[in-house]
């Protein structure tokens, strides 16, 4: 069983971490976009944050930041730089691949997962129009 070691990580395989199922925690917009100066009408990208984690001890916590993009005629979230977490994947010996191998893994994972619609559910339920 993965522990939480004096460093904060989780060190995972990345079969273990591909094994995990996250939970959707919290999501919201970005609230420091201030408004446009000269009163005159701008386009802003709407922006956020999303955070997931495991149920089971110890937690594993991924969060990233996402913006607003067109797809397919509609707008959906879209994941923006490298996801935050507390994971350090390992090799097969269960040495560390390091910070950014772990990083672009916990990236790959995230674009396979099905998180927009929760997140933006989240996001709507907090800021009624």
């Amino acid at each position: 069983m993965p522990s939480i070691s004096a460093d904060s990580y989780i060190r995972l395989s990345l079969e273990q971490l591909q094994a995990l199922r996250l939970e959707h925690l919290i999501s919201d917009i970005d609230a420091d976009h201030p408004p446009h100066a000269d009163g005159e009408a701008t386009a802003i990208a709407i922006s956020g944050y999303t955070e997931w984690a495991t149920a089971e001890a110890p937690r594993v916590s991924l969060g990233w930041d996402w913006e607003l993009a067109p797809h397919d005629g509609s707008l959906r979230p879209r994941r923006l730089g490298l996801p935050r977490g507390n994971v350090m994947l390992v090799d097969a010996a269960g040495a560390d691949l390091g910070p950014a191998a772990s990083a672009a893994a916990l990236a790959r994972l995230v674009d396979q997962m099905d998180w927009q619609r929760a997140a933006w559910d989240d996001v709507s339920a907090r800021n009624p129009a």
